[in-house]
């Protein structure tokens, strides 16, 4: 049961070993290799975990493990092909969280690409927007950034899908 600030130092201390010396080529690609697949693995494994419990406490802790090792993933593995599936895994995370404006703001993220090759286009903006939708508890700013963040998911999904156009659900 590592800590992520723990996973978080070594991750920081691989960084300035590779920087500080003449790696060869191979050598730096297993390294890192090696740790994107325990971050990775690490964050899935407490996710899927957070998922199969019904303690309540229980599925907190693993959902917040989940969150900071797909931060932590996302940070430092900028290259990866999994990036996506990791940056949708965290939009699930904060929404399990009830952190639908986090959640919204990933899932439109992943639907923009940043992540890496998009997928799935049409859930994914659907769940951003369902995210937004959700009511919590939200300070003025972030009241405001909800609104701007389901103004541009809504016009992402219109230029996605043009018969949406005129959706009076949306």
């Amino acid at each position: 049961d590592l800590p992520p600030e723990e996973i978080q130092f070594v991750l920081e201390k691989f960084n300035d070993w590779k920087n500080a010396f003449d790696l060869a080529p191979s050598a730096a690609r297993g390294a890192q290799d090696f740790f994107e697949k325990q971050v990775r693995e690490l964050g899935t494994f407490a996710h899927d975990e957070g998922k199969a419990i019904r303690n309540l406490d229980s599925q907190k802790h693993f959902y917040e493990r989940a969150r900071k090792f797909y931060l932590l993933y996302l940070g430092f593995f900028e290259s990866s092909p999994e990036r996506f599936k990791i940056g949708i895994n965290l939009a699930d995370v904060f929404f399990f969280e009830k952190k639908f404006l986090q959640s919204g703001d990933y899932y439109l993220r992943a639907f923009e690409g940043e992540f890496g090759p998009v997928q799935q286009k049409e859930e994914l903006i659907k769940n951003a927007v369902l995210a937004l939708e959700k009511k919590a508890d939200y300070s003025f700013y972030e009241q405001i950034r909800v609104k701007g963040l389901m103004v541009r998911a809504i016009n992402a999904y219109m230029k996605f899908d043009p018969r949406k156009r005129n959706d009076p659900e949306l």
